[in-house]
């Protein structure tokens, strides 16, 4: 069960890169397009909305794909005097007690808000711009799940190496 909710979220994991790379790309080439029709006097909001929407999935899905790498932000203040050992037990701790509680939280308060805009098949709001506002809502939700797979995944795989936290607490005395 272990090997095969990894494997998932491996899984997970690569589509999530190559839709921040996508996205990206997306998002540069609207950027360029934009800014290149603007010096010869067009402007189309629908472009541009394409680029806000590229901007806001790309830091949606950039977080979880940070989050399994181990490349998230934190503060290194304390950080830098603990040993491995300390350092893997509040890594897990803030998993456990943070990062879990607090994108199931998100999850839960950001479900009326997308529920009403899929009812409502939310446009979005710049007058003119694109429609399917909802999806762009819809990357949320998506996110703090993903956030939560990748959370876990990552823990299972710091169970797998209690060998190495016990030589670090060894080794960290």
């Amino acid at each position: 069960m272990r090997e095969r909710f990894l494997s998932f979220a491996n899984k997970v994991h690569q589509i999530t890169g190559w839709a921040c790379v996508l996205l990206l790309f997306v998002l540069i080439s609207t950027e360029i397009l934009v800014v290149a029709l603007r010096s010869i006097s067009i402007g189309f909001l629908s472009l541009q909305d394409l680029g806000h929407y590229a901007f806001a999935l790309l830091v949606l899905f950039a977080i979880p794909y940070a989050v399994r790498l181990d490349r998230h932000v934190r503060v290194d203040i304390l950080r830098r005097r603990q040993g491995l050992a300390i350092q893997r037990k509040v890594d897990i701790s803030a998993y456990l007690f943070l990062l879990f509680p607090v994108f199931a939280l998100v999850l839960f308060l950001v479900l009326p808000d997308l529920i009403y805009s899929w009812v409502n098949s939310e446009r979005s709001p710049q007058i003119g711009g694109l429609p399917f506002y909802y999806l762009v809502k819809t990357g949320v939700p998506l996110s703090c799940i993903l956030i939560c797979v990748q959370g876990a995944a990552w823990l299972l795989e710091r169970r797998g190496n209690d060998k190495d936290i016990s030589t670090d607490k060894a080794d960290a005395d």
